[in-house]
């Protein structure tokens, strides 16, 4: 690494992207008694009702609370199609809790059902692909989003979230070259307005390519140290650019998922600059006062990567969300998160 590396570290600016307050969307809590006397109170209410709040709880990541009650439902008579819809939730809940393995078999359950509608059949073999996707099974994935294609219910729109999907798992097979266009011009064609999740799926995508692609780039102690630093910097700021938009499209789970790795990628570039060897052929002396002044220089670096974690902490605590998002934030921020 050059001594002009700290020059130019000096100089350069790695703007932290802003992020807008989210509406807040906190559940009140409610009393519980006791198991028994909740799980009366549940049986007891028309299962419509039941299920709506059931859908409710998963929009804010209480997807523990989603599935005690769906289970109640899934052991009650229902009508073939809210019973279709029962299993679909399930599914989604575990998908969101990070459980695809147990998701899988719910959706495939959801789309087999007697009384699923074409929605929920093409809503599941879609799910089914992402948790398939999440999992690392890409043939499987890949076969699956081809049957999502194919149901009668998938619509211009759907093909069109299938699309981006589609881009998504191509990344993540490492197919980049083919991938990544694919996966922006499907992004730029999705209506404005429309499928905010997926897109914010395929933003996450997008920010985590770039974060990676930062990270490949090494230190090695030679010339190229200030011209590494300008590339990564270069890779850090568009997926800065890429979580703004993320942010703007308010879906929860993937705001906090995309500050988290933003925190991430800042503090892997701080900690990438501390362990790269030192110039050649400079003194003890030297080197001893190139550790100093590169140990103050880079403290910026993890300053911002513990803004975007308290950034997505409190924008999980705004909207009262209660997925396993929250919990990866608190981790990093250690015992004052």
């Amino acid at each position: 690494m050059s001594l002009a590396l700290l020059t130019l570290f000096s100089a350069l600016t790695l703007g932290a992207g802003g992020a807008q307050a989210m509406d807040d969307l906190l559940i009140d809590g409610e009393a519980t008694p006791s198991v028994e006397a909740l799980l009366r109170q549940w049986r007891a209410r028309p299962p419509v009702e039941l299920f709506d709040e059931a859908v409710e709880r998963i929009r804010h990541g209480d997807y523990g609370g989603a599935m005690d009650r769906l289970r109640v439902l899934e052991g009650q008579t229902l009508h073939p199609e809210l019973a279709a819809r029962v299993q679909f939730e399930l599914g989604r809940a575990l998908e969101l809790s990070h459980r695809c393995a147990e998701a899988v078999p719910r959706y495939t359950e959801a789309a087999g059902a007697p009384g699923a509608t074409p929605v929920v059949v093409a809503d599941a073999r879609f799910r089914s692909s992402l948790c398939l996707s999440d999992l690392g099974e890409h043939k499987a994935a890949k076969k699956a989003l081809k049957s999502a294609a194919k149901a009668p219910a998938v619509g211009a729109l759907g093909l069109q979230k299938i699309a981006v999907e589609a881009g998504v798992q191509a990344l993540r097979r490492g197919r980049e070259r083919r991938g990544e266009p694919a996966l922006r011009a499907a992004l730029e064609a999705l209506p404005a307005g429309e499928a905010a999740w997926v897109r914010s799926r395929g933003l996450h995508a997008l920010q985590l390519r770039e974060l990676d692609a930062a990270a490949a780039i090494a230190f090695r102690g030679d010339e190229r140290a200030a011209a590494a630093l300008k590339e990564r910097v270069v890779h850090i700021s568009a997926a800065e650019d890429l979580v703004v938009q993320i942010v703007k499209l308010r879906e929860p789970e993937l705001v906090l998922a995309g500050l988290t790795a933003m925190g991430d990628g800042y503090q892997s570039l701080h900690d990438d600059l501390l362990a790269a060897p030192a110039p050649l052929r400079l003194t003890d002396d030297q080197e001893q006062l190139y550790r100093a002044t590169l140990l103050e220089q880079v403290g910026v670096l993890h300053r911002k990567a513990v803004k975007y974690w308290e950034l997505g902490l409190q924008e999980g605590l705004n909207v009262g969300w209660q997925g396993p998002e929250l919990e990866a934030l608190r981790a990093r921020l250690g015992p004052t998160g």
